[in-house]
């Protein structure tokens, strides 16, 4: 990780990934890298959206905002991302036109200053609790990031204005003891999101649900079901970042 950042050579490393879609707030991110490299801070901000047409006004925002831009295929290893940042001293935005693997994205969320999981609209921030077991440190928003703890755990926007962004980002470079602190923090916080736990929860919320609809469960005295269980996948399943 040390590695990566050296090779970055940057004020603030970051990264976003996602679908580009407007509830996403690229363009807050976008802005507030722009605001800070206008105040004299190097930025470098590595994001990989889809296909969808807003990634189009994304890219046309970062330039109008005064930052230097490329398209390049995601490195498939560690090595490769820090050929690719110490090759490119100058970009600002990195956008990666290929599918970032799942063994690179957990190195890639710890070796940056911030995660921007900044969505203006979430039913269950997942980006977050992912950034926070792989050691890294999310930025999020606050509609449905309910584990994220403001100054705690996380980065927590209350607003869609990149100067509220930015003013996060600037305390992580300005207070390293306490972004150090929110790391080790947000690592307790996904250990409480394993999923024996939540499916331990899920079960007694099922016995409540039962309870109203008046099913009875079933006891240790009554014959098991002839039904099969279905069987375990035989390869681990892939969780959609949007």
């Amino acid at each position: 990780m040390t590695a990566l950042r050296a090779a970055a050579d940057t004020d603030h490393l970051c990264f976003k990934i996602g679908r580009f879609d407007p509830d996403k707030r690229w363009l807050m991110a976008v802005s507030a890298m722009g605001y800070l490299k206008r105040r004299g801070q190097r930025v470098k901000l590595m994001m990989r959206g889809g296909r969808e047409a807003h990634g189009g006004e994304v890219i046309d925002h970062a330039r109008r905002q005064g930052l230097a831009l490329i398209d390049a295929a995601a490195p498939v290893d560690p090595l490769g991302l820090a050929s690719l940042l110490r090759q490119n001293p100058d970009v600002d935005v990195i956008n990666f036109t290929t599918f970032v693997s799942d063994e690179m994205v957990p190195l890639v969320y710890a070796a940056c200053d911030a995660v921007l999981a900044n969505s203006g609209h979430e039913p269950f921030g997942l980006v977050g609790l992912e950034v926070m077991a792989a050691g890294g440190l999310a930025v999020t928003g606050s509609t449905g990031e309910d584990y994220a703890d403001a100054y705690r755990n996380a980065i927590v926007l209350e607003t869609s204005d990149p100067v509220e962004l930015v003013t996060g980002l600037a305390l992580l470079k300005e207070r390293p003891k306490l972004a150090a602190s929110m790391r080790r923090q947000g690592r307790t916080t996904a250990r409480t999101y394993v999923w024996e736990k939540v499916i331990d929860e899920l079960l007694l919320r099922i016995e409540f649900a039962a309870a109203q609809q008046a099913v009875r469960t079933p006891t240790p005295a009554e014959p098991k079901s002839s039904i099969k269980p279905l069987s375990s996948p035989t390869h681990k399943p892939r969780v959609a970042r949007d």
